[in-house]
């Protein structure tokens, strides 16, 4: 397991921020559009169900963007992604042990 760490600029700071942002608001704009069809109106009028499928629709379409990424022109990354480069990340140092030696207060 390695600890997370930040990105290695605020630059690269900044693109992380706008590369998950970007998705989010494309997942509930998707959302809202479907439900346009008053099957998907009604069935989206629970607010459990809409944060549900708002969450969904935004993992599915990250997902298939960052998979078809390398074939888009970078206009078209920026307009689906927020940004056509991805963050560089600092290497993470490999930590080890058990769960309690990570919850106990250092001495």
């Amino acid at each position: 397991m390695t600890t997370p760490e930040p990105p290695a600029s605020v630059k690269d700071w900044g693109l992380s921020w706008i590369r998950t942002g970007v998705p989010i608001v494309w997942g509930y704009l998707l959302t809202l559009l479907a439900t346009r069809f008053p099957e998907v109106h009604a069935l989206l009028d629970n607010p459990q169900v809409l944060a549900a499928v708002v969450g969904a629709v935004t993992l599915v379409w990250y997902g298939l963007m960052r998979k078809i990424e390398h074939r888009l022109p970078p206009w078209l990354t920026r307009f689906v992604l927020g940004a056509n480069t991805a963050p560089q990340y600092v290497e993470g140092q490999v930590v080890s042990g058990t769960l309690e030696e990570f919850e106990r207060p250092p001495s």
